[in-house]
């Protein structure tokens, strides 16, 4: 059976949650800051409904404390159904050293699939097959990711289609939609016109998105805060175990 899960960032999202949620994402894989607003009081609504899976997104080292904030905030609340999702490194080992590990799953994100990613027109000079390729599900490195305590490994339903090994002995979430196509650490937000140095009022979360277009790509790409999306035809796959969404108000 396929886990559906479903990603909420505030009360009016969780008003509106599909009746067929299994699961409920919250946090934020592209910044910290932009965390739901009253996080423990938040976390205890999602979890009176569904196992939550906690998105950590990659860290820059001024972020630190805030995530240890937030990560004490989760671990006080999480049981053994509930996990972390780190896109970062740093993160994951801090994660797998914890002696109160139990108390939830971990798992590695999208940002570390590794996948051929973007909606540029091919012009035939690339087949769409040379780039289904995903580097995370490597055999040795699956190894390795199981051994720091990792149960799951995420990815994208990038439209090139995905080449997922039969044989591969991990759990796999897809993501269905807003799928990442680039990432950087500096937040336009924060850009005063001549360096990155503005102070962080969560603008990304007042619906603050940029949209770019082009006769040389295939569809949108959507800016909001430090990453960017893109929504296309999604590959399906039958060797997954989790279907994540973010798009999902007009789901029954």
């Amino acid at each position: 059976m396929t886990e559906r899960a479903y990603f909420i960032e505030d009360k009016q999202a969780f008003s509106l949650l599909p009746k067929t949620a299994d699961r409920i994402y919250t946090g934020s894989d592209y910044c910290i800051k932009a965390f739901p607003k009253y996080f423990s009081s938040f976390l205890k609504l999602l979890k009176k409904t569904a196992p939550v899976s906690l998105l950590i997104p990659p860290l820059l080292e001024s972020e630190i404390k805030l995530f240890h904030k937030y990560l004490e905030k989760f671990t006080d609340l999480a049981n053994e159904e509930d996990e972390i999702i780190c896109n970062d490194l740093g993160a994951l080992k801090v994660l797998s050293s914890l002696s109160i590990r139990d108390r939830f799953k971990i798992g590695l994100g999208r940002f570390y699939s590794y996948q051929k990613r973007g909606v540029q027109k091919l012009y035939d000079a690339v087949k769409a097959e040379d780039l289904m390729d995903i580097p995370i599900l490597d055999p040795k490195t699956i190894i390795f990711l199981k051994s720091l305590g990792v149960e799951r490994v995420e990815i994208d339903a990038v439209p090139y289609g995905i080449n997922i090994p039969d044989d591969i002995d991990i759990k796999i979430s897809l993501y269905e939609d807003n799928l990442l196509t680039s990432y950087t650490i500096n937040c336009p937000h924060t850009f005063n016109g001549r360096y990155w140095g503005r102070e962080c009022k969560r603008q990304c979360m007042l619906s603050y998105i940029m949209v770019l277009s082009s006769e040389e790509i295939t569809a949108k790409i959507v800016e909001r805060g430090k990453a960017y999306y893109q929504n296309t035809e999604p590959t399906k796959s039958d060797k997954i175990d989790r279907i994540v969404r973010f798009m999902w108000k007009n789901i029954k």
